[in-house]
């Protein structure tokens, strides 16, 4: 990699040239990095419905060309001025809520809402220059929240690249960058479960099936997943789920059939769809005694009435750069496993899991099973995506 640093690189990459059209695999030029910036080679990328979302340009400002992409693993080609925390060579995980590790947010303990760095789906720009690292013949190509990990190189603010251990393999950790730290960290950081407590997980995508986990290594007694599918029962057991309700099943409310299943109520609530009357029955079926009933899908909080129960955005939830797991040099992991892979975390875990890791040494984690199956990036991406 010596021979490219300061260099553009050609390289490829599945550029979105319209809304909801197919990705084309373009030759693309990557820009070095600039300060405070990371050039990163892109080894293996998730498809997250993030993605699809706003390649279908529904409900937001359509901002194309763009490289979409934010679930990735890959390996620091350069860095520019300023960046002394990574080096060349250096095994990394993009994280689309960065952290500048200066600001309010960055230093509490209950947020992670950087407010140089949070989430911004209209930017298509580097914040050093307001520039474009990509471009084709000259033409500017938009990233998308900071990351872009459609290609096979991208630059990224250092603020919103996590460094793990080279062990790790990153076909199977860059999954880490969005989907299981959205659940994983909401159940476990804000939920908090205690241990023998009732949790209601609505939706079983993969961050309602990391959120059952985080419920399950909290040591919940009753893991109630709510989902229209019920060939998701299986799969959600393995992640703890005890018990499965389907709306379609019963002539009432959701909300009441766990009420009545629980005698009043469940302890924790999270919402992983994003739908309204899903958000509803979530909020309702906590006992009126209790703790938070958590949303991951809304872009601003909501309060539905006086009283302890509340819902809340996604990203302060997301367990990002200062809690990102630094896998252990001394275990070994084998190509279709993460087993065990958030026991070895960072050295802040305290601040961002406030669980005893130590307890937990024991059990094994399930994110091997959100692995479907796995590819070459190609033209059709989101087309195969719709067929599946």
């Amino acid at each position: 990699m010596a021979c490219t640093v300061g260099q553009v690189i050609r390289c490829k990459a599945a550029v979105a040239w319209e809304a909801g059209k197919p990705l084309v695999i373009e030759d693309v030029e990557v820009a070095p990095p600039q300060e405070m910036e990371v050039r990163m080679k892109i080894l293996f990328t998730s498809l997250c419905h993030t993605d699809v979302f706003f390649w279908d340009a529904k409900g937001q400002n359509p901002l194309f060309p763009r490289i979409f992409g934010h679930e990735a693993g890959g390996i620091v080609e350069s860095v520019g001025e300023g960046v002394t925390e990574l080096a060349p060579g250096d095994h990394v995980l993009p994280v689309f809520t960065g952290e500048c590790k200066e600001c309010a947010h960055c230093k509490s303990e209950v947020s992670n809402m950087c407010e140089l760095l949070r989430i911004n789906t209209d930017r298509g720009v580097m914040i050093h220059d307001g520039k474009s690292r990509f471009s084709i013949n000259g033409k500017p190509i938009y990233h998308f929240v900071g990351t872009s990990t459609f290609s096979e190189y991208t630059v990224v603010h250092v603020g919103c690249v996590v460094k793990i251990n080279p062990l790790a393999p990153l076909d199977k950790v860059c999954i880490l960058s969005c989907g299981i730290s959205t659940g994983f960290g909401a159940t476990v950081n804000v939920a908090k479960p205690t241990k023998g407590s009732t949790v209601a997980v609505f939706g079983l995508g993969a961050v309602g099936l990391a959120a059952a986990e985080g419920a399950r290594v909290s040591g919940a007694s009753r893991i109630i997943g709510v989902d229209l599918h019920p060939d998701k029962i299986q799969l959600a057991k393995q992640f703890g789920v005890t018990e499965f309700v389907n709306p379609k099943d019963y002539t009432k409310p959701v909300q009441e059939v766990i009420i009545e299943m629980t005698q009043g109520g469940v302890d924790r609530s999270i919402e992983c769809t994003g739908h309204t009357d899903c958000m509803i029955s979530a909020f309702e079926c906590v006992h009126d005694v209790s703790f938070p009933t958590l949303n991951l899908q809304l872009s601003a909080p909501i309060i539905y009435r006086e009283g302890p129960v509340w819902c809340s955005p996604p990203c302060r939830r997301l367990v990002t750069l200062l809690s990102m797991p630094k896998l252990s040099p001394n275990n070994h992991f084998s190509s279709s496993s993460l087993h065990n892979c958030f026991k070895f975390v960072c050295e802040l875990l305290e601040v961002w899991f406030p669980v005893d890791f130590a307890v937990h040494s024991s059990n094994e984690y399930n994110f091997a099973y959100l692995y479907t199956f796995t590819y070459r990036l190609c033209e059709h991406l989101f087309s195969s995506y719709h067929q599946c």
